[in-house]
């Protein structure tokens, strides 16, 4: 069973891994990865500033790869350096546990992630085997920063806004509002090694990889 981001993970990841053709950088797109992934992430980043905590997690989502970008290059040892871009938009629903100094609320509501661009940048190195190609991750971030909306966020800091009012500054609603509209995302561990069979990438995929590792050697 792969885990939760693995389908996006291994499209930035294997992105990340190509090489460049002659110049000393290079970009390219792998269109077969240019689809809807569901169930991608789970738990996200808390907020917390004592006394108050924000726990967020999202239990369903849908998000769209419109098209990638990688911006790659050659490092020493056969070692890959670069970027991964992916032009998204997305929507799921999205539940927050907050506790403001011992008074708790729940809320659950829709999200919406509006159009934007996703950076990763990664190392990595890449080979051909049999029936696919093999990704060796070396540096991956731990999570990735996504821009969202929901009705949820004016809710929590209008509470968190009053409480503070109230409590004559004891609770404290500091980088609440940019925390909740960019939470971080997790990126597994389990992507250190990935394998990208060739019945997951079009003709197109495969010969550009093809052609990348050729002019590497």
């Amino acid at each position: 069973m792969r885990a939760p981001l693995s389908p996006l993970v291994a499209l930035a990841i294997s992105l990340a891994a190509v090489p460049p053709i002659a110049a000393a950088e290079a970009t390219i797109e792998l269109e077969g990865y240019n689809r809807t992934y569901e169930a991608l992430a789970g738990e996200l980043e808390p907020y917390v500033l004592d006394p108050v905590r924000v726990a967020l997690r999202s239990p369903t989502q849908m998000l769209t790869v419109r098209s990638n970008r990688v911006i790659a290059k050659n490092l020493t040892g056969g070692l890959l350096e670069g970027r991964v871009e992916l032009d998204v938009l997305g929507k799921g629903t999205i539940e927050a546990q907050v506790d403001l100094g011992g008074v708790r609320e729940t809320f659950r509501d829709e999200v919406i992630l509006p159009p934007q661009t996703l950076v990763i940048p990664g190392k990595a190195r890449l080979e051909r085997v049999e029936g696919g190609y093999r990704v060796r991750v070396v540096e991956l971030p731990e999570r990735v920063s996504v821009a969202i909306q929901s009705r949820l966020v004016t809710s929590i800091v209008n509470l968190c806004g009053t409480a503070e009012v109230l409590t004559l500054g004891a609770v404290s609603c500091e980088g609440l509002e940019r925390a909740l509209t960019r939470p971080s995302v997790p990126i597994p561990r389990e992507a250190g090694e990935v394998y990208l069979p060739d019945s997951e990438l079009d003709a197109g995929d495969r010969a550009a990889l093809d052609r990348l590792l050729a002019a590497a050697r």
